[in-house]
């Protein structure tokens, strides 16, 4: 099975809220950075908008205001948002609360069903072999 493709809508979005819960800790890891990074260049950005994304990542742009999903992303492309956001918080190798407590809002933005989280969230543990 093939990950969705997300339209740039839910790419711009998605990396957004990346770089929130990257930041939420007060500071960004290589990895995350190096996640982020990958996400921009697998949805072909242009110079200009990594551009502005690095500057949010090394704090010389502030963020701009988490928003909501956008109304089109499909449940598959919310799955997909969801996997990146846990791979996000544990990519550092250390899970943070007010990481945990940012994925887990923007999931209830998504609406997406417990069950699914829950499997992916604790895939993610396993893969990261991160305890809590």
């Amino acid at each position: 099975m093939t990950a969705p493709r997300l339209t740039q809508e839910a790419t711009d979005w998605l990396v957004q809220s990346l770089v929130h819960v990257a930041w939420i800790d007060k500071s960004i890891s290589p990895v995350e950075v190096a996640l982020i990074e990958r996400i921009m260049a697998v949805a072909h950005w242009d110079d200009d908008a990594k551009k502005a994304i690095r500057r949010m990542l090394d704090g010389r742009d502030p963020c701009p205001p988490l928003k909501l999903p956008p109304p089109a992303l499909t449940y598959e492309g919310k799955i997909k948002v969801f996997q990146d956001l846990v791979d996000l918080v544990f990519c550092d190798g250390v899970l943070d609360k007010r990481e945990q407590d940012l994925v887990m809002k923007v999931a209830n933005a998504l609406s997406l069903h417990l069950s699914d989280m829950q499997q992916i969230w604790s895939r993610a543990k396993r893969r990261h072999d991160l305890h809590g």
